[in-house]
């Protein structure tokens, strides 16, 4: 049985490991990065379309995993699903239910993940209404991730935080900003393409905050593993923190938003915040006060998330073994 798993990424962690875990082939397609201005995204999707098409006719898969969005990628899968009779599986980022920029396309999202194989889901609120929409869904969160290699260690402060960002829309990164106000002697190391942020946030920034940009991934790594914890937040419910399970994989202590899905997926390996900067520097001091407690507590909640994650697992290599 062939299987593949097509992401409209330059990379992703999570569809990496979903691939590896049920012996697909990853397909990333980025064929130019396109700015802001409608027309280039236009034709970044529209020259995606060709390569996707072409990508399947070329492997012609039994199973196709999918990330589901950008909308125009799993209406590309579900066509050519449909006629090659081909199953396809959809990874259900948050955005595709919460993302008000794909809103429009919640209607047919609904009944193209009815028609999916199975649907896999980050949280039981998501499996909820997949299951409502006549899908079937798997509740998969954090995806444990083994790494093996020993990654050199970043030159940062005895007093260092790693806080991953995208510099996306959900992200409280003007609280993050004010909260390293708040505790200067702490130095915080944002990751992630600052070129998207807002000019005035960045102008204002405050000594003690260090700009990474994008790191390749031995480099990310490196610099999370040196810090004392990892800052991975979201001012969206029902939003998975790739950075926090890459955190959790790492065993790395957290300071996370205090939502109900990360609380199940990191447990006490985490200190939850509100995302106020007042909350945010005082969870990175307790975090850094009782580092040695917290790298137990994640460590212990890394085996817990390992065991749930093989149980779903059997469940679905059953489906498959069922066909």
């Amino acid at each position: 049985m062939k299987k593949i798993f097509i992401a409209w990424k330059k990379s992703c962690t999570r569809s990496e490991n979903i691939a590896k875990h049920f012996g697909a082939q990853n397909i990333f397609i980025c064929p130019f990065d396109s700015d802001r201005k409608v027309i280039n995204k236009i034709a970044r999707y529209i020259v995606s379309v060709f390569i996707t098409f072409y990508s399947l006719f070329k492997n012609k898969p039994d199973i196709i995993f999918s990330l589901n969005q950008p909308p125009f990628l799993i209406i590309t899968v579900y066509i050519y699903s449909k006629i090659f009779k081909a199953k396809f599986v959809l990874d259900s980022h948050s955005a595709a239910f919460n993302d008000p920029k794909w809103a429009w396309f919640k209607f047919f999202y609904g009944i193209i993940a009815s028609k999916a194989f199975f649907n896999i889901n980050t949280n039981l609120y998501h499996k909820r209404i997949v299951e409502s929409w006549g899908g079937r869904s798997f509740v998969i969160g954090d995806v444990p991730i083994n790494f093996t290699k020993k990654y050199p260690l970043y030159s940062v402060s005895e007093n260092s935080v790693a806080v991953v960002a995208s510099f996306m829309f959900d992200e409280p990164l003007e609280e993050v900003w004010q909260a390293a106000k708040l505790v200067p002697d702490i130095d915080f190391h944002i990751t992630g393409n600052y070129k998207k942020a807002n000019k005035k946030l960045l102008e204002d920034k405050p000594s003690n905050i260090i700009l990474e940009g994008y790191l390749s991934r031995e480099n990310y790594l490196s610099l999370l593993l040196a810090c004392k914890a990892v800052v991975a937040l979201t001012t969206r419910d029902y939003t998975m923190q790739m950075g926090g399970y890459e955190a959790l994989s790492l065993e790395m202590p957290i300071v996370t938003s205090a939502w109900e899905i990360l609380r199940e997926s990191f447990g006490g390996g985490a200190i939850y915040v509100d995302n106020t900067p007042e909350s945010i520097a005082s969870g990175i001091i307790r975090i850094i006060k009782n580092n040695e407690n917290y790298k137990h507590q994640i460590s212990n909640q890394r085996k817990i998330r390992k065991e749930y994650f093989d149980g779903v697992c059997r469940e679905i290599t059953n489906l498959f073994n069922n066909m």
